[in-house]
């Protein structure tokens, strides 16, 4: 690891023990009998680590103003109650074990005490988002990218032929026709064109690492820019275990939640894991046939990556250096040479 990278660890580590120093603090003021007041800068600076620590609440998607407040008043309130809980914490035990003791502070200097140590860690929460900032961009503006982030992509088209990591040689087109009309038959869809060419292809299966743009302006050789919209392990559901999303949903073998809304009849699960899920709308007039969604979000709807057939997705996966010199790699293909197992 760099220097960077062990400064950029540093200052978070700093952030955060920093921010949580504020609740023996408390504590410590409590204890002394020290005037209440002293709560409101702890809490304040609290409630800044919390809304801009690294981590935290750093990168949340508001679905508007009054969902931020709310979100605002809400953290509010648990730090001032954490912080107020320790505080009486610690003056109950002084309480209780020096009924004599009487403070002896005075306002104005437990005030710039507790300011101070407030302020070291709201200094170190902007030094942490700062750190996060520069680590993503150099002094022109220009994009970075960290060791472990770095990534190299091909100019290798994705296509049903290439997509699959382990190809099935038993899986021919009869074979096909008459899985996929079960299938349908059993889901009540007509499967679009797009679909039908995949599993002709091949009945599900491990993908390649396939990537899709995850921000708006992608940086091509950073992987955080990047996400595989086929979470489930990187793979594609066989026929036999195609589910519609409403059904899915409703026997809640899966995780997904938000995901009961009508039209959901007509989605197909192709490939889900914790939440998130990749769909094909099945309806004949679909404006956009496969859908990205991450049910996990309340605000899924506006975070979807929606494609308008299969030839837009295909167009859209790009694949790693890497994976693409696999994927042109012979592969032995063990019905056509069954001697060479014995």
């Amino acid at each position: 690891m760099s220097t960077a990278d062990d400064n950029s660890t540093m200052i978070s580590t700093l952030a955060a023990v920093f921010s949580l120093i504020l609740f023996p603090c408390a504590l410590y003021y409590g204890f002394m009998g020290r005037v209440p007041l002293v709560m409101v800068p702890l809490a304040g600076a609290f409630i800044f680590a919390m809304l801009f620590g690294s981590g935290l609440k750093r990168n949340s998607n508001y679905v508007d103003i009054w969902d931020m407040l709310l979100e605002i008043v809400v953290i509010g309130g648990f730090a001032f109650l954490g912080i107020a809980a320790f505080y009486f914490v610690g003056y109950g035990i002084s309480a209780a074990f020096y009924p004599e003791y009487e403070a002896a502070g005075t306002v104005q200097r437990d005030m710039i005490a507790a300011c101070v140590v407030a302020g070291i860690s709201v200094l170190l929460t902007v030094a942490d988002f700062m750190t996060e900032r520069r680590d993503a961009t150099d002094a022109n503006g220009t994009p970075q990218t960290g060791p472990y982030f770095e990534l190299e992509l091909s100019d290798m088209r994705v296509s049903p032929k290439t997509i699959f990591a382990y190809p099935d040689h038993e899986w021919h087109p009869r074979t096909a026709d008459e899985a996929i009309g079960k299938a349908e038959r059993a889901l009540g869809v007509r499967f679009p064109d797009g679909l039908r060419a995949l599993y002709y292809e091949q009945n599900g299966g491990a993908l390649r690492d396939v990537l899709i743009p995850a921000v708006r302006n992608p940086r091509p050789d950073d992987k955080r820019d990047w996400v595989n919209p086929f979470p489930s392990n990187r793979e594609i559901l066989p026929l036999e275990q195609l589910e519609t999303l409403q059904s899915a949903a409703a026997t809640s073998h899966m995780d997904l939640p938000g995901a009961h809304f009508s039209g959901s009849q007509h989605l197909v699960v192709i490939s889900e894991f914790y939440g998130e899920t990749m769909l094909v709308d099945c309806r004949p007039n679909a404006s956009h046939q496969v859908i990205f969604a991450r049910f996990y979000h309340e605000d899924w709807r506006k975070t979807a990556t929606l494609f308008t057939d299969f030839d837009a997705l295909w167009d859209a996966l790009r694949i790693s250096a890497d994976e693409a010199e696999q994927a042109r790699r012979p592969r032995l293909d063990v019905t056509v040479h069954p001697d060479v197992l014995h």
